[in-house]
């Protein structure tokens, strides 16, 4: 009877630790896993990126997962990401650089824990605010003084199991203060919509092209439009100041670009894809100007 009640206390314990050493959810699976994101928070342009895992590789004898991007710089390694999923950690790094690695998601922390956030000129901690678990059983770990913020839009900051952290994963060395720059929108894992975010209308795709009532603003207009993809850029610039002028694709690729002191520029042939594209032009005196280019096929 003594040996029985022996044989089950050892039973029970080894069943205690394999449930305390469950491994969470995993976040990276090649070929399977992508995020949409808005890669910044500036006011006047704002549009949505996405990367996915396409490879891994080893470094160190560590494995790491290739982040790639096939949104706002096409055919791009956007970095890497190395997974701990006993310990619930996740740590992204830009290259294979001594000290570039940065620790971007803790899922073992509790409440009151400290979690360190790096910005330009060193790091600091926040307080681990919220622990709490979704419907699909999923921790998520949120911390009340850090947010995102896309122009006017706030998110909350959080850890989630299996999607990563809402800001996706290149916030680290971004904080300004308690600010965060980046803001995720979807995760996609085995094509199936695990996470979005609600603050953003559960949209996918955000793309949004603000054109400000200000002293700074200059007009603009565009001619032919619909074009056939030639077409004339003209904009008020009599002082002739050096202006940047950028096309940006509905998926927010950057399709064209060009320095000019004139009051137009002309474009022959340079956008053959049809569809609607996102014009801007700014210089260093804060002027600017924003609009909206459709190339048809019916006009060509």
């Amino acid at each position: 009877m003594k040996k029985t009640a022996i044989i089950l206390c050892v039973i029970l314990s080894l069943l205690v630790v394999r449930a305390k050493s469950q491994d969470f959810e995993t976040i990276c699976k090649v070929g399977s896993t992508s995020w949409n994101y808005i890669p910044y928070g500036a006011c006047d342009f704002i549009t949505t990126d996405s990367i996915s895992i396409i490879d891994d590789t080893i470094f160190n004898e560590q494995n790491y997962f290739v982040l790639y991007n096939n949104g706002f710089f096409e055919s791009d390694t956007v970095g890497y990401l190395r997974e701990d999923t006993v310990a619930g950690k996740l740590w992204y790094r830009f290259d294979f650089q001594p000290d570039s690695e940065r620790l971007i998601m803790d899922l073992s922390l509790s409440k009151n824990d400290s979690f360190t956030f790096y910005d330009f000129n060193g790091s600091a901690d926040a307080i681990v605010d919220t622990v709490y678990y979704d419907e699909e059983n999923r921790k998520h770990i949120g911390f009340e003084s850090i947010h995102s913020h896309i122009c006017s839009f706030s998110s909350d900051f959080e850890f989630i199991e299996g999607v990563g952290s809402t800001a996706c994963h290149f916030y680290q060395g971004q904080v300004s203060g308690s600010t965060l720059s980046t803001v995720l929108l979807c995760c996609h894992k085995d094509e199936e919509l695990i996470f979005s975010n609600a603050d953003f209308d559960n949209m996918c795709s955000v793309i949004a092209v603000d054109v400000p009532i200000d002293n700074g603003s200059s007009k603009a207009e565009v001619f032919p439009n619909p074009s056939n993809g030639s077409f004339t850029i003209q904009f008020d610039n009599p002082n002739s100041d050096l202006f940047r002028i950028e096309i940006y694709s509905i998926t927010g690729q950057l399709v064209y670009c060009e320095n000019t002191n004139k009051e137009n520029i002309m474009i022959n042939d340079g956008l053959k894809k049809e569809g609607i594209y996102f014009y801007r032009g700014y210089n260093h005196k804060n002027k600017n100007f924003y609009g909206k280019i459709i190339i048809n096929s019916c006009n060509k």
